[in-house]
């Protein structure tokens, strides 16, 4: 069994719904739609379990489709509190970008200290 995450979803879709549109692909488990703590309204994404290659085809058919008004992301689920990694590009731009901070920061305490060493040499 493969565990989807069903991004983007109307407010109004139950489980129910959603088990009877995956249904088309396989047989659907575990369907789960999260409710908001405090007003128990749907917080907009569900998950839902079906077998291997019945996800596979539900992921290609219905990733970007609409389901009650809304366009869906339709993704195999992650564990909680992993997310997917970055591309090299980014981390190579946020290490840089961190770099030239450092590098500023650096460069602005070298000439605080020259300037204040021109002042005591040239003030008395």
């Amino acid at each position: 069994m493969t565990k989807l995450y069903i991004g983007n979803i109307s407010y109004d879709t139950t489980a129910e719904g959603l088990t009877e549109h995956f249904s088309q692909y396989g047989t659907v488990s575990n369907v789960y739609v999260p409710l908001d703590r405090y007003s128990g309204e749907p917080r907009g994404f569900a998950f839902l379990a079906l077998e291997n290659s019945a996800a596979e085809r539900a992921i290609a058919e219905c990733d970007g489709m609409e389901l009650d008004g809304r366009s869906v992301e339709v993704k195999v689920s992650l564990p909680r509190g992993t997310k997917t990694n970055r591309s090299s590009e980014s981390l190579s731009t946020t290490f840089s970008s961190s770099l030239c901070f450092i590098n500023f920061r650096l460069y602005f305490w070298i000439l605080t200290i020259a300037a204040f060493q021109y002042f005591l040499l040239f003030a008395q």
